[in-house]
């Protein structure tokens, strides 16, 4: 599983990957990426790339479009006045002044 994330990770630090992670279903487990991909991206080699997949773990990737997904605009890149740390606790959150 460590391999899987890493792999993830790899695909959201190359701007790929919007969002990944377990999903806290207490049915079962399971998890969601959102991954951003244009004309040019073979969502099906992100899927038969993942670790999981190639070691055939049991694990299957479904794959959906979004043609309609409302989105927001990107955060500025670095903090700005008043900004909130979104990857920290509100509690322990800070503003710059």
């Amino acid at each position: 599983m460590a391999e899987h994330v890493a792999y993830w990770t790899e695909l959201l630090n190359a701007g790929v990957a919007v969002a990944f992670g377990p999903v806290a279903d207490p049915a079962e487990t399971w998890g969601l990426a959102v991954v951003e991909a244009g004309p040019g991206t073979d969502v099906n080699a992100l899927r038969e790339h993942d670790p999981v997949i190639r070691r055939g773990l049991g694990a299957r990737i479904e794959i959906y479009p979004m043609p309609n997904a409302v989105v927001r605009a990107c955060r500025p890149t670095a903090p700005s006045r008043n900004v909130v740390d979104p990857a920290r606790p509100a509690e322990s959150s800070v503003t710059t002044r």
